[in-house]
């Protein structure tokens, strides 16, 4: 499990609590040592300002405010990233009319996820390109084959 898995175990953890959470019982849930649990709930107080507070009386890790603390919703790796820039680049570069209305769904989502990554803009989309070598008109026939 990495480091990311268990940062979103921790919080799964702390969020269905009711009461403080033992370090015995955070180390079982994330399967891992007490160091690295450790690790782990110092990294989302540092990296996500998440409000952990150790409750001496309880002897136990809890979410101060109750459940108003949320984690950020996408995380994507470098490669993920990537990816994800080439499907856009290779939608915006599908030739007009194949498939348009059944990518556009697609195309829009994406458009959101990369908004919301800040990553939409001139820059980033003029790094990408995409040869189209041997490229072949579609004919009238594909939109059958691939419905």
């Amino acid at each position: 499990m990495n480091l990311f898995d268990r940062i979103y175990q921790l919080h799964q953890v702390l969020s269905e609590s009711r009461y403080p959470v033992s370090h015995q019982t955070i180390e079982q849930r994330l399967e891992c040592s007490r160091a690295t649990a450790t690790r782990v709930i110092t990294r989302m107080r540092d990296y996500f300002d998440a409000p952990i507070e150790y409750d001496r009386e309880a002897n136990g890790y809890r979410y101060v405010g109750g459940d108003n603390f949320q984690l950020p919703g996408l995380w994507f790796t470098e490669a993920e990233l990537s990816a994800l820039l080439t499907v856009q680049k290779l939608l915006d570069q599908a030739g007009p009319g194949l498939l348009e209305d059944v990518l556009a769904p697609l195309k829009g989502r994406l458009n959101e996820i990369l908004l919301d990554k800040r990553l939409v803009g001139q820059e980033v989309t003029e790094r990408i390109r995409i040869l189209n070598q041997a490229a072949r008109p579609a004919g009238d026939h594909f939109r059958t084959v691939a419905s």
